[in-house]
């Protein structure tokens, strides 16, 4: 069953809260709503065990099944398993193709302010923006203000 955005506060596999950096993702096998960490895995899945968001249009559900899905780790495990076990004895175990996702970085993704304390971010790297901001968020601090992000000019 797909679980809604708003009923998950906290990653249903690790308990780690969602935030401006740590995102909601859904299990495509068991619906639950998991953080980046749990669902690092890609895998093809069969049409009918794939878990649909139901507000979703149902004539691309076909589409969908023809890419690679995040599963949880959870998930993961147990098509792991029985793929190990579906060789026969003769041939040495191969692993599972299970692609796992990467982090590519953006352009796009540079704030030009931190949106809980508005410090500037213009001369920080993307990874101390994003450590700046985890420390915000744990924190706790003022009503968080928009983001404004970095234009292509000031980029250079």
């Amino acid at each position: 069953v797909w679980e809604s955005d708003q009923q998950a506060h906290d990653c249903r596999r690790c308990s780690r809260r969602f935030n401006f950096l740590v995102r909601r993702h859904h299990c495509r096998r068991c619906g639950l709503v998991v953080c980046d960490r749990c669902s690092s895995h890609r895998i093809r899945l069969p049409f009918e065990h794939i878990i649909q968001d139901p507000v979703s249009d149902p004539t691309h559900h076909v589409l969908v099944a023809l890419h690679p899905q995040r599963v949880c780790d959870a998930c993961i495990r147990p098509i792991a398993k029985i793929a190990s076990h579906a060789f026969t004895p003769t041939l040495p175990p191969t692993p599972l193709p299970v692609a796992t996702m990467q982090r590519t970085q953006s352009l796009q993704s540079l704030m030009a302010e931190c949106p809980v304390c508005g410090i500037h971010f213009v001369k920080m790297r993307q990874r101390d923006q994003e450590q700046h901001l985890q420390r915000c968020l744990s924190v706790g601090s003022p009503p968080v203000s928009l983001v404004r992000y970095v234009g292509k000019a000031s980029i250079e």
